[in-house]
């Protein structure tokens, strides 16, 4: 029998026997090595199953509802590793719960209800498991059940125990067996993960842990407002430390309990939110005596801190190679040049500062520009006040009202920048210094509202990567020298408009420049000449999405020979017109959400040429106006015989899928017929769009004149709408309103001393209100705008109509907009009176027809005309109503 017959053998007798032997309701499975794995996890068990097979090696059990583990219920079981009874109802252990597990090295039994006490763990229940490594009790009292709980478990027999996971309460000690845990690598008694509760860590709450290894202490959200100046002198193999969360432990008490570090090997240090309601300054004697240990990562985020104090940086070990004191609220950033002192010095991150929060605002707000004012900044070990008058409380572009002191350093360069105030804000240098060995600089999302000019980085630097992302830096000036090394730059999302064509020149080994979610779409348009991006022959990554670009300069890229990846996505471009042929690595241009109306044919030519040396891939989705039609019949062919592969091709006469071949014999009957068809369609699409044009006039031309009045009425009436600087007074109040606008041949004495003499006469007898242009309005303004306030400044409009009447193009107009305002607020406006026996022939078309509907009150002079006349003036009829 050869190896491979044995082996399949092997594996069939092993699942085979896992089948045959596995406890109802798990699951079983065995590997080539005879390992098997029983599931018996959220089956709602009571008890530990009977039958699992004596060769299991990981057990899992949890989500379930067992209560007690009782003895010898493991015997069976001696190579057992891994045993996970957490998330079910456990109360206690009996003592031989445990018996048989000899070769365990992993138990989880996070999660239930066993209490610190003898009666959950009874002495000695884990005296058999001389191998298990991992031991995992957390999460199984809290604050109701803390009282029940009377000392940590009997850990006898744990000899080889290298991480220990337990709730923690400060009034418990760990006993003497604790002593003989000298491979323990980990203690966790995080209230992130179970119930840790330790005020006051005592002198002597780890004096019986002698481990040999180095020891990670994970004390974590544990409530803790105090450690003993010497708590950790018992842990000399201590190197790290979380006090992550512990929001009102404070910088103060860190000052005395680090005394005690002295005497350790610490060299992670997690001081995450230790203080998080009240705004602070991080002294220099908060950190005195770190200066004498060997902390290589001190993270400092999340603590509200407003300033740093200079001596914080000095007193900082010389060992420390990563620090972080993100997401504060700092405004002053002088410290920063103390971190030169730091040699060793690789990550540094002081990005997320939260310095736009509404209390910021409010407290600067209330700051009286024209009065002196004062507040707090950094120097030295104190807090210091300056005086804001309006001479030096000078704002920045983007926020007049900014007291946050960034630095802005100014040099001596011209660039695009130079028209900017230089605000004397914070430090100005030439030189900016770095730790020689300080390969990651953090500085994202801190808002600063700063332009970029002229900055030189001590030569020394070996900065690979630099975020300022989100920082509206508006205006990048430069150039930026010193910064050799710098492979990552990220400007994206600065709300950027401006760039100098120097600013990119000495950074000549960038590979990966992010320059997304900006507005540099001028400055690219006007770079002609190639100088932006004319150093980074080394560039590979390039993102320019969302830039409001709109066309690029043929040579914009044209040094970019090793460019891998160019992201232009979510612009307006309508074509590329950048030239891409020298870019022979290309593997990806995302073009996506542009406005693409066809690619040319030197995006083609370049495009071809590139897939004859790599495989490269187009994105030209998101854009409608690109189509496989005959407006871009040249597109079409290239698609179809093209090697590169094009991603998501939209709204496309041609369905193309992403790396779909089309045979050539297909490619020529579908490039021909959509030839023939486009070229046969020319004719008749000419003539055919030319008798629709014309048709569509003479249409248009018909329905303005039809509607005419209409129009202009809404015309009239609209701009008062859409006007802020109408006047107000051009539409009345209903409460307001005159109760007739009296519209008449002015020309015509007759007429006008009838009006004035008589008319007037007799409407004031029956508390008529009148309205008529010629008296009420001052001489001077607009007759359109008079016609416009009569009208609908009034509830009717009488019509004294003559043979000359119409003859006048206003009184014509006023006619014809009350009519439209009767038709708009459907109600019965003009009242038409023939004042003399009118020729219809001669009246206007659209005024025979009205009449026709309404006709005239004959003016005869007695009393019944004007009772008549004073009925339809006062009158409210809704039913008598003007349609179209």
């Amino acid at each position: 029998m050869d190896g491979n017959t044995f082996t399949v053998l092997m594996v069939l007798a092993v699942h085979w026997h896992g089948a045959r032997s596995c406890p109802w309701p798990c699951t079983c499975k065995g590997d080539v090595k005879g390992e098997v794995t029983v599931d018996c996890s959220h089956k709602n068990l009571t008890s530990v199953p009977h039958g699992i097979p004596s060769t299991t090696l990981h057990l899992d059990l949890k989500h379930n509802n067992i209560s007690i583990i009782e003895n010898n219920t493991f015997l069976e079981l001696p190579r057992l590793r891994d045993l996970d009874l957490s998330f079910n109802s456990l109360t206690r252990l009996e003592r031989g719960a445990l018996h048989g597990l000899v070769s365990l090295e992993g138990l989880n039994m996070a999660s239930n209800h066993l209490h610190l006490n003898n009666e959950s763990y009874p002495i000695g229940v884990f005296s058999e498991l001389k191998k298990l490594q991992v031991l995992d009790i957390q999460n199984n009292i809290d604050g109701d059940t803390m009282a029940l709980s009377t000392g940590y478990p009997d850990v006898t027999g744990l000899v080889e125990l290298q991480v220990f996971r337990s709730d923690s309460i400060f009034t418990l000690q760990f006993g003497e067996a604790f002593q003989a845990l000298e491979n323990l690598q980990e203690l966790d008694f995080s209230g992130f993960n179970g119930y840790c509760s330790l005020n006051n860590i005592s002198e002597n709450l780890f004096r019986n842990f002698n481990t040999h290894h180095p020891l990670k202490l994970n004390i974590s959200q544990c409530g803790i407002l105090n450690i003993h100046p010497l708590a950790f002198n018992a842990l000399p193999m201590l190197e790290v430390l979380d006090l992550t969360d512990n929001s009102h432990f404070r910088f103060r008490s860190l000052m005395i309990a680090s005394e005690s570090f002295i005497n350790t090997s610490l060299q992670v240090l997690l001081l995450t939110t230790i203080n998080r309601d009240e705004a602070m300054t991080l002294f220099g004697q908060y950190f005195q005596h770190l200066r004498k240990t060997k902390i290589t990562s001190l993270t400092l985020d999340h603590n509200y801190v407003t300033c740093v104090d200079k001596l914080a940086i000095y007193n900082l070990p010389r060992t420390i190679k990563y620090l972080s004191i993100k997401s504060n609220k700092l405004w002053d950033a002088k410290f920063l040049l103390g971190v030169v002192l730091l040699p060793n010095l690789e990550f540094l991150d002081i990005g997320h500062q939260m310095i736009n929060s509404r209390a910021e605002r409010y407290i600067v707000s209330s700051i009286p520009m024209r009065s002196t004012q004062t507040y707090q900044y950094c120097d030295g070990s104190i807090i210091h006040t300056r005086t804001i008058t309006p001479e030096n409380n000078r704002p920045t572009r983007h926020n007049a009202n900014r007291v946050i002191e960034y630095f802005n350093m100014s040099g001596d360069s011209k660039g695009p920048c130079d028209h900017d105030t230089s605000y004397d804000y914070g430090i100005h240098i030439d030189i900016i210094p770095l730790p020689p060995t300080l390969h990651t600089l953090r500085a994202d999302v801190i808002r600063l509202g700063l332009s970029l000019p002229n900055f030189t980085f001590t030569s020394s630097n070996s900065l690979r990567s630099l975020n300022l992302s989100t920082d509206i830096l508006y205006c990048w000036g430069g150039p930026w020298y010193g910064l050799h090394d710098l492979e990552r730059l990220d400007l994206s999302a600065n709300q950027c408009s401006d760039v100098s064509p120097a600013f990119f020149k000495d950074m000549a080994n960038l590979t990966h420049l992010y320059l997304h979610d900006n507005n540099l779409g001028w400055s690219l348009a006007l770079d002609r000449q190639g100088e932006i991006f004319s150093s980074q022959t080394n560039l590979q990554i390039l993102t320019l999405g969302k830039n409001r670009i709109r066309q690029l300069p043929e040579i914009v890229f044209h040094n970019l020979v090793n460019l891998e990846q160019l992201k232009l996505d979510e612009n307006s471009l309508r074509s590329l017109g950048a030239r891409i042929g020298r870019m022979t690595k290309l593997k990806y241009l995302d073009l996506s959400g542009n406005e693409l109306v066809s690619l040319d044919k030197n995006m083609l030519q370049d495009l071809d040429d590139i897939a004859t040396s790599t495989n490269i891939t187009i994105d030209i989705s998101d854009n409608p106006s690109l189509a496989c039609n005959c407006d871009n019949l040249e597109f079409v062919t290239w698609s179809l015989q093209t090697k590169v592969t094009i991603r998501s091709v939209r709204n496309n006469l041609c369905f193309i899928t992403n790396s779909s071949q089309i045979p050539y014999g297909q490619f020529q009957d579908i490039a021909r017929s959509l030839w023939f068809k486009c070229n046969g369609q020319t004719t008749f699409t000419i003539v055919l769009s030319v008798f629709i044009v014309v048709l569509l006039v003479l249409g248009m031309v018909s329905v303005v004149y039809y509607k005419r009045w209409k129009l202009r009425y809404l015309y009239y009436t609209g701009r008062r709408r859409v006007n802020p600087f109408y006047p107000a007074d051009y539409a009345a109040p209903p409460n307001r309103l005159r109760d007739v606008f009296v519209s008449y041949d002015e020309d015509d004495m007759t007429w006008r001393q009838f009006v004035q003499e008589e008319l007037l006469d007799k409407l004031k007898e029956n508390h008529i209100s009148c309205l008529i242009s010629e008296i009420d309005f001052l001489s001077g303004r607009n007759t359109r705008d008079i016609i416009e306030q009569a009208v609908l400044g009034s509830r009717r409009t009488l019509a004294l109509i003559t043979s000359d009447f119409f003859k006048c193009w206003d009184r014509e107009l006023e006619f014809n907009m009350a009519v439209m305002h009767g038709m708009a607020t459907r109600q019965s406006v003009v009242i038409p009176v023939a004042m003399e026996v009118l020729d219809e022939d001669a009246l206007p078309p659209d005024v025979a027809v009205f009449l026709e509907a309404y006709p005239c009150l004959p003016y005869t002079g007695d009393a019944a005309f004007w009772a008549k006349l004073v009925s339809r003036i006062k009158q409210d009829d809704p039913s008598d109503v003007h349609s179209s």
